[in-house]
């Protein structure tokens, strides 16, 4: 594996590898959980050091498989190295991802589910208005409000006010998800010159 690896390839391999399925992994790089989306490696290394907290792990069963080494590609890259731990996620975790990613409720699990980060995409990518049902916690993370966003711009109808106030966070949420400007914050939204820096930076704000 190497850095341009997504989350979700990685996820394949390590399921051909060690016959643990997907819904069944949970992986641990630099600390923070990998979600079964389409985000780099280096993506998530990149928030992760960007980040002051890392999320926590989600509830596990029994260690799956030894921890395996992610080296990064490309002629110029940096020589180095790191670790991705790979931990099996109980039955009722997995029971969770799927009731998420059929359009069950959130609030219908446990709360240490509604603070899995991949059951929480899961769940948003089906319905954005699931993240409301969210841990505190994860609506307060800032790279997984915008991980959410990339899923479904309805989510950003229920992000916290200050983050639909904050000028950087909506610029980077509409980039990411155009329509996501319909949730700012009103003085943002009638503010001519911050609309008009949000659509150049967006083609289907």
């Amino acid at each position: 594996a190497d850095f341009g690896w997504t989350t979700g390839e990685l996820k394949a391999a390590v399921a051909e590898a060690t016959g643990v399925p997907r819904p069944e992994q949970c992986l641990l790089l630099a600390g923070r959980g990998l979600a079964d989306d389409d985000a780099t490696l280096a993506a998530v290394l990149e928030a992760s050091t960007a980040a002051s907290s890392t999320a926590a792990p989600a509830s596990a069963s029994a260690p799956a498989a030894p921890e395996a080494a992610v080296a990064p590609s490309g002629d110029g890259a940096e020589l180095r190295e790191l670790t991705v731990t790979l931990v099996r996620a109980s039955p009722e975790r997995s029971a969770a991802l799927e009731h998420a990613a059929n359009s069950g409720s959130l609030h219908d699990l446990e709360e240490r589910h509604r603070a899995d980060p991949e059951v929480v995409l899961a769940a948003v990518r089906a319905n954005g208005s699931a993240l409301r049902y969210s841990s505190e916690r994860l609506r307060q993370d800032r790279d997984f409000l915008l991980a959410a966003l990339c899923e479904s711009s309805d989510a950003f109808c229920y992000a916290p006010d200050e983050r639909r106030r904050d000028r950087g966070f909506v610029l980077e949420a509409v980039h990411r998800n155009g329509p996501a400007l319909a949730f700012a914050a009103l003085e943002l939204r009638i503010d001519p010159a911050f609309v008009l820096l949000a659509v150049e930076g967006s083609a289907d704000a």
